[in-house]
Protein backbone atom coordinates (compact mmCIF):
# COMPACT_ATOMS: atom_id res chain seq x y z
CA UNK A 1 0.00 0.00 0.00
CA UNK A 2 1.31 3.31 -0.95
CA UNK A 3 1.95 5.79 1.49
CA UNK A 4 -0.42 9.09 1.26
CA UNK A 5 2.59 11.65 1.29
CA UNK A 6 4.35 9.98 -1.51
CA UNK A 7 1.28 10.05 -3.63
CA UNK A 8 1.31 14.11 -3.09
CA UNK A 9 5.05 14.33 -3.82
CA UNK A 10 5.56 12.57 -7.06
CA UNK A 11 3.64 14.96 -9.29
CA UNK A 12 5.19 18.06 -7.72
CA UNK A 13 8.88 15.82 -8.70
CA UNK A 14 8.03 15.38 -11.69
CA UNK A 15 6.48 19.10 -12.83
CA UNK A 16 10.20 20.46 -10.92
CA UNK A 17 11.95 17.92 -13.28
CA UNK A 18 10.39 19.10 -16.60
CA UNK A 19 10.63 22.46 -15.69
CA UNK A 20 14.31 22.33 -14.87
CA UNK A 21 15.23 20.47 -18.07
CA UNK A 22 12.83 22.69 -20.00
CA UNK A 23 15.48 25.70 -18.65
CA UNK A 24 18.39 24.42 -20.14
CA UNK A 25 22.21 24.73 -19.09
CA UNK A 26 22.30 28.81 -19.03
CA UNK A 27 24.83 28.73 -21.91
CA UNK A 28 24.90 31.19 -24.60
CA UNK A 29 25.66 29.07 -27.53
CA UNK A 30 24.78 29.67 -30.64
CA UNK A 31 22.29 26.62 -30.52
CA UNK A 32 20.41 28.26 -27.70
CA UNK A 33 17.63 30.34 -30.24
CA UNK A 34 18.23 33.83 -29.11
CA UNK A 35 20.22 36.52 -30.74
CA UNK A 36 22.27 39.68 -29.25
CA UNK A 37 20.36 42.69 -29.80
CA UNK A 38 24.25 44.68 -29.70
CA UNK A 39 25.64 42.27 -32.45
CA UNK A 40 23.23 43.49 -35.79
CA UNK A 41 23.45 46.78 -37.23
CA UNK A 42 20.06 49.04 -37.30
CA UNK A 43 19.51 51.27 -40.80
CA UNK A 44 17.64 53.93 -39.07
CA UNK A 45 17.61 56.05 -42.45
CA UNK A 46 16.05 53.29 -44.58
CA UNK A 47 13.50 52.84 -41.63
CA UNK A 48 12.30 56.25 -41.42
CA UNK A 49 12.43 56.43 -45.23
CA UNK A 50 10.16 53.41 -45.22
CA UNK A 51 8.00 54.72 -42.80
CA UNK A 52 7.93 58.48 -44.04
CA UNK A 53 4.94 58.05 -46.27
CA UNK A 54 2.62 56.76 -43.34
CA UNK A 55 3.87 59.40 -41.16
CA UNK A 56 3.13 63.32 -40.63
CA UNK A 57 -0.30 64.47 -41.03
CA UNK A 58 -3.55 62.54 -42.82
CA UNK A 59 -4.11 63.05 -46.75
CA UNK A 60 -7.73 64.78 -47.58
CA UNK A 61 -10.25 61.89 -48.10
CA UNK A 62 -11.06 61.00 -51.62
CA UNK A 63 -14.95 62.07 -51.86
CA UNK A 64 -16.38 65.22 -53.90
CA UNK A 65 -19.85 64.60 -53.21
CA UNK A 66 -21.67 62.79 -49.87
CA UNK A 67 -23.79 59.62 -49.79
CA UNK A 68 -26.79 59.36 -50.95
CA UNK A 69 -29.48 58.42 -48.41
CA UNK A 70 -30.89 55.06 -49.41
CA UNK A 71 -35.06 55.21 -50.23
CA UNK A 72 -37.36 55.16 -47.11
CA UNK A 73 -38.38 51.84 -46.09
CA UNK A 74 -35.11 50.33 -46.95
CA UNK A 75 -34.96 46.35 -46.06
CA UNK A 76 -31.38 44.89 -44.46
CA UNK A 77 -30.77 41.63 -44.08
CA UNK A 78 -27.87 40.53 -41.34
CA UNK A 79 -26.64 37.08 -41.36
CA UNK A 80 -26.17 36.18 -37.56
CA UNK A 81 -24.24 32.94 -36.71
CA UNK A 82 -24.67 31.37 -33.35
CA UNK A 83 -22.72 33.33 -30.89
CA UNK A 84 -23.84 35.93 -28.16
CA UNK A 85 -21.24 38.41 -29.94
CA UNK A 86 -23.05 38.00 -33.19
CA UNK A 87 -26.14 38.68 -31.87
CA UNK A 88 -24.71 41.98 -30.19
CA UNK A 89 -23.46 42.77 -33.97
CA UNK A 90 -26.98 42.51 -34.90
CA UNK A 91 -28.18 44.57 -32.59
CA UNK A 92 -25.83 46.95 -33.02
CA UNK A 93 -26.44 46.92 -37.07
CA UNK A 94 -30.68 47.11 -36.36
CA UNK A 95 -30.23 50.67 -35.28
CA UNK A 96 -28.68 52.49 -38.16
CA UNK A 97 -31.09 51.14 -40.27
CA UNK A 98 -33.86 52.45 -38.17
CA UNK A 99 -32.26 55.96 -38.18
CA UNK A 100 -32.15 55.85 -41.90
CA UNK A 101 -36.49 54.98 -41.53
CA UNK A 102 -35.54 51.02 -42.65
CA UNK A 103 -35.82 47.64 -41.53
CA UNK A 104 -32.80 45.34 -40.78
CA UNK A 105 -34.12 41.95 -40.19
CA UNK A 106 -31.53 39.21 -38.65
CA UNK A 107 -31.46 35.91 -40.03
CA UNK A 108 -29.70 33.00 -38.21
CA UNK A 109 -27.33 31.30 -40.18
CA UNK A 110 -26.92 27.52 -39.96
CA UNK A 111 -23.77 25.94 -37.94
CA UNK A 112 -22.58 24.53 -41.30
CA UNK A 113 -20.33 26.79 -43.12
CA UNK A 114 -21.35 25.07 -46.37
CA UNK A 115 -24.90 25.97 -45.26
CA UNK A 116 -23.99 29.28 -44.25
CA UNK A 117 -22.74 30.11 -47.73
CA UNK A 118 -25.91 28.56 -49.39
CA UNK A 119 -28.16 30.82 -46.66
CA UNK A 120 -25.89 34.08 -47.79
CA UNK A 121 -26.40 33.34 -51.43
CA UNK A 122 -30.33 33.89 -50.75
Amino acid sequence: MARPGLNAVLPMLLVGAFAWAACGDGSAGSDSGGSDPDSQAVDVSAAKAAVADYSGEPSAFPVDKPLERPPAGSRFAFLQNSTPVAALAAAIHTQPSLAISGSCRPIAAPRASSSTCACART
